[in-house]
Order: structure tokens, then C-alpha cells, then sequence
């Protein structure tokens, strides 16, 4: 399965009597935002936290930094490959890996994990940093033009 985002809109100019297949803008909205978020790190960083003990400060710190390597692995391998096309390898894309990282670190400091243990968790700026970054992201990334 690869997660990488391609910019694959027909930029060329339209010649007489040629017709181009139309583009769904927020179809490639949705394409870009479920595959800039980590959702299967994000699931494992939820069942780690569901069993670390209560107060365990340093056990949530360990595990958000081992999902976020997790992320960075995960997401940097995935990149390496198009959707449908296995055989096909291209470089990392870090842009991409970059992003997906930032999105679990706002993801972590939503739930509070580690945050809240160390007093610096407000829920309510948590909330609004999702909100904006999982709107805005897949608006100013498009992914790399193949």
C-alpha cells in the first residue's frame, strides 16, 4: 500500500476540440488529508497510553517518542512507493514524512499524553490546532510532481 501524494493534475494547455476529464478538487482534498495523517501510528500510540500506568510521567514520554520514530519510519516507507504501482520505487518524501510527524505530535498533545503529565496540555488549543492543521495541510501540500 503506498501513501504517496502526486500532484498528477494535467497542467497542459488545452488544444481545439481536446477534452479534458474533470478535476474533483475536493477529491483530491480527501486523497491528500487521509494519507498526510498517521492513522495506524496514532492507533498504536492510543493502545500504549490505554495500559501505562496512571502518574507513569517518563512511560507516556518513551512511548509518544517511540510512535514518532514509528511515524517517521513508517510514513518514510511507505512514501516510497505509488498506489496500484509496487514495483515502481522513488525516492522518500520527506516533505511528506515531515508533515505526517508534525500531525502526530498535534495529535499527541490533543489526547494530552505526556503533555498533561507535565502540565503543559490546554485542551482547548489542542483541539484548535487540529482543526486548522488538518484543514490547512492538504490546501499548501500537494504532493511531488512525478
Amino acid at each position: 500500500m503506498g501513501r504517496r501524494i502526486v500532484d498528477s493534475r494535467d497542467r497542459r494547455p488545452v488544444r481545439d476540440g481536446e477534452k479534458r476529464e474533470e478535476e474533483n478538487p475536493l477529491g483530491q482534498y480527501w486523497d491528500r488529508l487521509k494519507n498526510l495523517i498517521p492513522a495506524e501510528v496514532t492507533a498504536i500510540y492510543i493502545a500504549g497510553i490505554g495500559v501505562i500506568p496512571s502518574g507513569v510521567k517518563i512511560g507516556l514520554l518513551v512511548w509518544a517518542i517511540f510512535c514518532l520514530a514509528c511515524t517517521i519510519l513508517f510514513i518514510a516507507n511507505e512514501t516510497k512507493t505509488v498506489e496500484g504501482k509496487p514495483e515502481e520505487k522513488l525516492p522518500i518524501d520527506w516533505a511528506h514524512v515531515a508533515i505526517s510527524a508534525i500531525s502526530f505530535l498535534i495529535w499527541v498533545y490533543a489526547l494530552g499524553g505526556p503533555f498533561k503529565e507535565y502540565d503543559i496540555h490546554y485542551a482547548w488549543i489542542g483541539t484548535l490546532v487540529i482543526i486548522g492543521w488538518t484543514f490547512l495541510v492538504p490546501y499548501f501540500y500537494n504532493g511531488k510532481k512525478l
